[in-house]
């Protein structure tokens, strides 16, 4: 290209015609300016080679110290996070904030250290660690996603009053949640390892198993008195109980999957003294 400047003006003044001279001195001298270009980076870049290497050892410092840092964090996962065996799901549920700020953050780390290593022309460092840590906490968000559902619809039902909610909503809301649940290590066949799935199933299922039981306690002959007796079965405090006020909420915390035989005797027991009732008044 340089050449072909050079020859462009040539031609000019071959056929006389006019250009700046200063035009003309610039072309012819930028063989010299690039030459000088040319020398000056090459100066340079021999000059940054040490440079470069110091670089080159502090980034491999800076990747051999994340590295470990990777390791500790999937370590702190593993045993201590919302995957553990010994962690309820409603602990779990903050945890999983809180590793998904601290994966995030890994994440841009990593992006970072990789960008320095492609520039120094360093191998890439895998983090196999942060790696597993992605994968395991990408199944994890499936079961806390359908934990944290699930728990919005209990709160969701908790404010009814017992005497206005619609146990048909409240019978399809379960066994969709079941359904749901029974579908998931299907679709994904390493959720049915983790021991935080069957945490979920066992929540899901106690729930959907108390329905019915709520369901029979629906019936007239159910009263104040029937009410107090299971409330002290389920070993939850009476106080002043009020059976137009309550709502959802206190009979979902008597977890009522618990006691099955208990709440058939009860109802089949008020059922029963509600006909002895309606006889007793006939014949009066």
């Amino acid at each position: 290209r340089m050449q072909d400047v050079s020859e462009r003006y040539r031609t000019l003044t071959i056929y006389k015609c006019k250009y700046d001279q200063q035009e003309l001195d610039d072309a012819y001298s930028l063989p010299d300016q690039w030459r000088a270009l040319k020398d000056e980076a090459l100066t340079k870049d021999r000059r940054m080679v040490k440079v470069k290497e110091r670089f080159a050892n502090v980034t491999q410092q800076q990747v051999s110290e994340f590295s470990e840092k990777c390791k500790e964090l999937f370590k702190n996962f593993k045993y201590e996070g919302p995957g553990a065996a010994d962690i309820e799901l409603d602990e779990g549920a903050e945890l999983m904030k809180k590793f998904d700020i601290d994966v995030k953050q890994f994440q841009k780390r990593r992006e970072e250290l990789v960008k320095a290593q492609t520039l120094f022309n360093l191998p890439i460092q895998p983090y196999p660690e942060l790696l597993q840590l992605e994968k395991d906490l990408r199944l994890l968000q499936q079961v806390y996603k359908v934990f944290l559902d699930h728990s919005t619809m209990v709160n969701d039902y908790s404010n009814a009053l017992w005497t206005k909610f619609d146990i048909t909503a409240l019978t399809n809301s379960a066994e969709n949640f079941e359904k749901l649940v029974r579908k998931m290590p299907k679709e994904t066949k390493e959720l049915g390892e983790l021991p935080t799935f069957h945490k979920l199933e066992e929540v899901v299922t106690s729930f959907k198993t108390a329905v019915p039981l709520i369901q029979q306690l629906k019936a007239d002959a159910i009263g104040k008195t029937h009410w107090e007796e299971l409330m002290k079965i389920a070993n939850v405090e009476v106080g002043d109980f009020d059976l137009k006020k309550m709502t959802l909420n206190s009979v979902f915390a008597m977890q009522l999957a618990r006691f099955p035989d208990e709440v058939n005797e009860i109802v089949v027991t008020a059922v029963n003294e509600q006909k002895i009732e309606g006889e007793l008044a006939k014949i009066d």
